[in-house]
């Protein structure tokens, strides 16, 4: 009787599940505040939907639009993580000339987390987000290990931003060839950024240090390749004084939140 009483139980929390999971999504979202997101043209089911164009204010940069322009939304409800105390899904959208897809988590303690994100576009996919003097060129793919959200602040983030055959077109024409960040959480919430440049005329090398409330420190070592121009090197002088073996060390500090 009381293993009857279980098969039950299993087969009313599976019907429901499964009723929740095929229920319109655009029914539910309708019924959620997405404050400050504008979602439009949401279609298909809670387990498998998408979503035409997500709108998100531009609080994160100084420069480019008043707003984020986000296209093709699609997820894939992932119910096994339902028993690691999570609700999550496999994302995958288009946005500035690229694509994008990794999963995304909302612990039920408030918690949200993604997880093996990858997004790659052509650099001058992202010259909108850009100051409108400045334009850039190349390939540039962004993968993200792990980034955790707690009451929707940046708790922690390891990730990867790769700039192939990176080239500067204005306001100075350079070529910068391989630029890596590698993003590493720190103490205190705080994260280390490493910068490296190789293969252009630019050689860097150096860190970003950020903290949570837009603190930054910034140690860069930038030595001119032999066939860098006389541009580069008088831009470079008027950053720092040029060292003994001709490579230039620029340190600043501030905060982000005063830049924006």
């Amino acid at each position: 009787m009381k293993r009857l009483l279980q098969y039950v139980l299993t087969g009313v929390i599976a019907y429901i599940l499964f009723f929740a999971l095929r229920f319109p999504a655009s029914a539910v979202i309708s019924r959620v505040d997405t404050q400050p997101a504008r979602l439009d043209g949401v279609s298909g089911s809670v387990f498998n939907g998408r979503i035409a164009t997500v709108t998100l204010p531009n609080t994160a940069l100084p420069t480019g639009p008043d707003e984020f322009l986000i296209e093709n939304v699609s997820w894939g409800f992932a119910p096994l993580r339902l028993f690691s105390g999570a609700g999550a899904a496999d994302v995958a959208f288009d946005a500035y000339q690229g694509t994008g897809e990794g999963r995304v988590a909302q612990r039920f303690n408030g918690v949200s987390e993604v997880k093996d994100f990858h997004y790659a576009t052509g650099a001058r996919g992202i010259n909108v987000l850009l100051d409108p003097l400045a334009e850039v060129a190349g390939e540039l793919s962004i993968d993200i290990d792990s980034l955790t959200l707690r009451e929707q602040l940046l708790e922690s983030m390891t990730a990867v931003i790769e700039w192939r055959d990176a080239a500067l077109i204005r306001p100075l024409p350079a070529r910068l060839g391989r630029v890596e960040i590698q993003i590493e959480p720190k103490q205190a919430g705080s994260h280390l950024a490493s910068i490296r440049a190789s293969g252009g005329e630019l050689i860097i090398d150096g860190t970003v240090t950020l903290a949570l409330n837009g603190d930054f420190n910034t140690d860069l070592t930038i030595r001119p390749a032999p066939e860098a121009s006389r541009e580069l090197t008088d831009m470079l002088r008027a950053m720092a004084r040029p060292a003994s073996d001709g490579s230039f060390r620029v340190r600043r500090s501030g905060n982000m939140n005063r830049l924006m």
